[in-house]
């Protein structure tokens, strides 16, 4: 099994983010926006237990699925042929799309259909029988300006404990899952192909030795979109408190100038996730025959 450092996992990524920034981001907008679009009209149809929720929940779950599988291949891709995908964009795109499409999506939409369902009741169980916004109505309640600052510092701190331990525990095991399955689906693939229950032991089998170094790679990306999120707030006070009071009362322009910066800088730092977590997952998988074999 590789030997895969975490340094070298963000000097790599670094590299690849800050060399073909935009062709990532084109590759992923062009065909995210209308996925989220979809998605933004569908779930709010989603009330309470009935037939049409179930409709609903299906589709949602059908578009992770192809959302997932194509942003996966398309991170592949680019990892392992970067040049190639700057000069022929079009095929690359269509090439992450259309390549084993439908075992790529039939495998993912078992995942996004748990995935689903696990949100969608874990958010009714909390919301509704475990009282969870009682949390937030004691933060609106909170008239002591030290209640406000202890909050504002315990709701972060308990939130990376539960998360790391989230990622240790569960999600290191099935890391690899989507990235094998986008291999094992290829049409170039030599190797016989692995069914989902061999996609996920393989996915074990491999995050074995390497859930710790996973859990400190989502330690350090958490944390940076901690910051990234912090410089983003204090950005945007910045232009409320010096160009705010040149605009008057365009509050909607205001509005759009402090827009620039969340854009900016949340658009930066889901790619560079992206980039970071496909990087670490392809060192792991690159020389494992049983996933795929490329001929070369």
């Amino acid at each position: 099994m590789n030997d895969v450092k975490v340094t070298r996992v963000f000097r790599e990524s670094w590299v690849f983010v800050t060399e073909y920034y935009f062709v990532w981001l084109k590759g992923l907008l062009l065909v995210g926006i209308p996925l989220a679009v979809l998605g933004w009209f569908l779930f709010p149809l989603v009330s309470s237990w009935s037939y049409r929720s179930i409709l609903v929940l299906t589709c949602l779950a059908f578009i992770i699925a192809f959302g997932f599988a194509y942003v996966n291949k398309f991170a592949l891709t680019m990892i392992r042929n970067p040049q190639m995908v700057k000069l022929y964009f079009g095929y690359a795109v269509w090439y992450s799309i259309s390549d084993g499409l439908l075992t790529r999506l039939f495998y993912s939409f078992i995942v996004s259909a748990v995935q689903v369902l696990i949100l969608y009741m874990g958010w009714s169980a909390i919301g509704i029988n475990l009282g969870v916004a009682s949390l937030f109505s004691f933060y609106r309640r909170a008239v002591s300006p030290e209640a406000i600052v202890i909050f504002q510092f315990l709701f972060p701190f308990l939130f990376m404990v539960f998360y790391l331990l989230f990622t240790y525990l569960v999600d290191s095991h099935f890391f690899l899952l989507s990235y094998i399955i986008q291999d094992t689906s290829s049409r170039d693939n030599l190797a016989k192909p692995l069914s989902f229950y061999g996609c996920l032991r393989k996915s074990v089998l491999l995050m074995k030795e390497r859930r710790g170094r996973y859990v400190l790679l989502s330690f350090f990306l958490a944390s940076f979109g901690g910051l990234i999120g912090l410089g983003t707030h204090l950005l945007m006070d910045l232009i409320r408190q010096y160009i705010g009071p040149l605009l008057g009362e365009l509050d909607d322009l205001l509005g759009l100038i402090q827009m620039i910066p969340v854009l900016v800088f949340s658009s930066f730092y889901c790619v560079f996730v992206l980039v970071v977590r496909t990087v670490f997952a392809d060192t792991l998988m690159e020389n494992d025959t049983e996933v795929v074999d490329f001929g070369d």
